[in-house]
């Protein structure tokens, strides 16, 4: 029988980097096993993960999961009369009060006398735990979550996104009025409808972004007053006569923040008189440009992030603070695509010689990293126009590293680009991080020049894969190691390759070594070489496994006990597993 492990009494320094590698899930649950371990994992709170609070509609549970909701957990609160009879139910220490827990695998039910106060108390026991930002829709039980909102806008906490539906009662112009002050706290505010036309909303303070969905009473007066990034009005009574004071007020300097504006009704009308489909305008001082759209009863006006230098400084200054993207390099097709780890944000920029004979009419003129070049902007992507096409597309990848915390993902393959050399080198002289470099290895010198300036800078790639060494006269030199590698054709990848190589994974495939290679690798590991070996993968005719040992999941340990590894030899093939020894 295993003896507990005294968790409590490794170094702080240690404990936090336990407490930093638990899911939400198990730190939630953790936090409940005594009131010591609770206060060591809220002094540790400015290390956890960031997490959205996500309280449910129907007021009884309420999802807590990352910001790019990979790791959710559930905790649901139920009124409790103490004829809940559960073998399954445990007694635990919520925030002070002694209640009631059922757990489950990606969640938690809590039992309470008081589930208004229940309510109150998980929340609060979370926000000791993680840094956190909520969501709310509160539409159809309004009632019931009021001072619940009211108490988190009391708590000083960020809102990720607040949805109110409020009809008109005196309850809910109360809360407003209540909340009103606060609004600095909201992220994303989206009322949803108001129907009674003597409670017109005061706002003595403005979210980031606002979404009304019936702003009938939202004025004039309202909008010049507005400081959001992002205000979308829908079922709007403004009309044409006033957007043309927006407008106006636009260029001269008004609406500092404004990134974005929409507003839909039946007086935005399009009277032909001028063309403002996609028209561009800029303000007084030529610092911002703005892409004007009316059509449809519904006007879109779009800040552009190139549309001047001081727009351009502004985003770099918060580069900080900005998304992490892959940005995919297509040098063959002079393609950069940037996206979000999740793909769920997506933009494409073509670059493109410039002859002069374009005729499009969306042809606009941008400032990008000091150059003006002319760009035809599409929805999800952009094409810009260069004089020259290769500086073009290498100053657009630079420009992006300006703008974004950036990791490059990038093929090279068969054919040949006049691109890959200066591409690669402006990347590798940034000290820029890779996601992906593959690469297809040709007897061609230019291939090798290019491989021998790549194999300098591999510490900088975390997955390498070389999809190809045909030319038996060429065998890559490693001056250094990606983090993970994966090669096809290994036939030049030797023993020697191996027993150097400091990657986390390796993957060997048509490899031509041997069990009695694999013995000499697996004695390595257990004397302590291949220390951060993770993952070994070999397939190749020379390994079989020849009856005399059982190899099927074999485990095996280093010499020191720090280590295991499941071996396991089958189909001309080894894989190899490496886990820190229990």
């Amino acid at each position: 029988m295993s003896s507990p492990f005294p968790l409590l009494r490794l170094p702080g320094v240690i404990l936090c980097e336990v407490f930093k590698s638990l899911n939400i899930g198990e730190k939630i649950k953790l936090s409940l096993c005594s009131k010591k371990t609770s206060a060591q994992i809220n002094s540790a709170r400015l290390y956890s993960q960031k997490v959205i609070v996500d309280l449910g509609r129907l007021y009884q549970k309420l999802e807590v999961s990352s910001e790019i909701n990979k790791d959710a957990f559930e905790v649901i609160n139920c009124s409790y009369s103490g004829a809940i009879s559960d073998p399954k139910m445990q007694l635990c220490r919520i925030a002070g009060f002694t209640v009631p827990v059922i757990f489950f695998d990606e969640g938690i039910t809590t039992f309470w006398k008081n589930h208004q106060e229940g309510f109150l108390t998980v929340i609060k026991h979370l926000l000791k735990m993680f840094q956190c930002k909520f969501s709310i829709y509160n539409a159809y039980n309004s009632d019931l979550l009021q001072p619940i909102i009211f108490e988190l806008f009391d708590l000083q906490v960020e809102f990720q996104k607040l949805t109110i539906y409020l009809k008109g009662s005196k309850d809910e112009l109360i809360f407003w009025n209540q909340i009103s002050n606060k609004l600095e706290l909201v992220e994303d505010l989206e009322l949803s409808s108001i129907l009674k036309p003597d409670f017109i909303p005061v706002f003595n303070s403005w979210p980031q972004k606002i979404g009304i969905i019936r702003s009938d009473w939202f004025s004039l007066e309202y909008l010049f007053a507005c400081t959001c990034t992002t205000i979308e009005l829908g079922w709007s009574h403004l009309g044409m006569k006033d957007l043309n004071t927006v407008l106006k007020n636009w260029k001269a300097g008004g609406f500092p923040n404004l990134e974005y504006l929409y507003v839909e009704g039946q007086n935005i009308e399009n009277n032909g008189t001028v063309n403002w489909s996609r028209m561009v305008i800029q303000t007084d001082d030529g610092s911002k440009k703005a892409t004007i759209d009316i059509r449809y009863n519904r006007i879109k006006i779009i800040n552009l992030s190139f549309c001047s230098k001081k727009i351009s400084t502004q985003i770099y200054n918060a580069r900080l603070y900005s998304q992490k993207v892959i940005i995919d390099v297509d040098c063959l097709n002079c393609k950069i695509r940037v996206h979000s780890k999740n793909e769920k944000d997506i933009f494409e920029i073509s670059t493109y010689s410039d002859s002069g004979k374009c005729l499009n009419t969306n042809v606009q003129q941008f400032s990008i990293a000091g150059c003006t070049v002319r760009v035809i902007p599409i929805p999800t992507r952009i094409k810009t126009l260069w004089k020259n096409y290769r500086e073009g597309f290498l100053t657009v990848i630079h420009y992006l590293l300006k703008m974004f915390q950036c990791k490059i993902s990038i093929s090279i393959g068969y054919y040949d680009s006049a691109l890959y050399q200066p591409t690669i080198a402006m990347l590798f002289d940034l000290q820029q991080e890779f996601k992906t470099f593959d690469i297809k290895l040709e007897e061609s010198e230019d291939r090798q020049l290019l491989w021998n300036q790549i194999s300098n800078n591999l510490g900088l790639v975390e997955n390498l894969s070389i999809s190809s060494v045909t030319e038996p006269g060429f065998c890559p030199v490693f001056a250094s190691w990606p983090q993970k590698i994966s090669i096809i054709n290994s036939v030049a990848f030797t023993l020697e390759h191996l027993l150097e190589c400091t990657c986390t994974t390796i993957e060997l495939g048509w490899s031509h070594l041997e069990m009695k290679d694999l013995n000499t690798v697996l004695k390595n590991w257990k004397a302590g070489g291949f220390p951060n070996l993770k993952y070994l993968y070999v397939e190749g005719q020379n390994i079989q496994n020849n009856g005399t040992m059982n190899w099927s999941r074999m485990v095996i340990q280093t010499d020191d006990g720090s280590k295991k590894a499941t071996i396991d030899i089958r189909f001309n093939r080894i894989k190899m597993y490496v886990t820190p020894f229990d």
